[in-house]
């Protein structure tokens, strides 16, 4: 018998709805300029009166479905937690993780280019195995685009590459947490 353990999930998928993506555009680009609420605000842009608007209703509604969605498939429950969301426009974002959370992801409001690249989260798994083989330990790529939502687990080394369009690469970042009195 093959088994397969240690599976990391990736949820991709889009909201289909491109004029609703344009109008959050528009009023994120005019209304943050150079002072976004990114992540070292701490400051939830769904619930912080500094920024809580109408506008974000389905978006948040969008990102909250595709939270218990993973939860539901990866973990067939949907434990209590907090979805901590930002908006940021980005050029690039090193290699980083987001400890502390339980997943993470990204709704792309509006989106050029930028690889999202996934790293193997087994450090140095690939080391001695043949370069035949190394294909199997590869980063995943993704390119996404307008609309587009990705979440993965926190504990995923990722990065984006630089935005090499002449448009602004506007997201919506957002960090899941646990309640610990279910999570013990």
């Amino acid at each position: 018998m093959l088994n397969s353990e240690w599976p990391t999930h990736i949820l991709h998928s889009n909201i289909k709805d491109t004029d609703y993506c344009q109008e959050v555009f528009h009023y994120l680009i005019s209304t943050y300029g150079d002072e976004w609420p990114n992540s070292f605000s701490q400051k939830d842009i769904f619930s912080h009166t500094d920024h809580k608007n109408p506008i974000f209703d389905k978006a948040q509604r969008y990102i909250e479905s595709n939270v218990e969605q993973f939860f539901q498939n990866v973990f067939q429950t949907i434990p209590q937690h907090i979805i901590k969301t930002f908006a940021t426009n980005h050029s690039n974002i090193g290699l980083h993780q987001h400890q502390g959370s339980l997943i993470s992801g990204v709704f792309y409001v509006y989106c050029e280019t930028g690889l999202l690249t996934l790293h193997d989260p087994r450090v140095n798994a690939q080391r001695g195995y043949p370069n035949e083989l190394q294909k199997y330990f590869e980063p995943k790529k993704i390119a996404p685009k307008t609309g587009d939502i990705i979440l993965f687990p926190s504990f995923l080394q990722h990065e984006v590459a630089f935005n090499t369009s002449k448009q602004p690469r506007i997201i919506m970042p957002f960090d899941v947490f646990g309640d610990q009195d279910h999570f013990g």
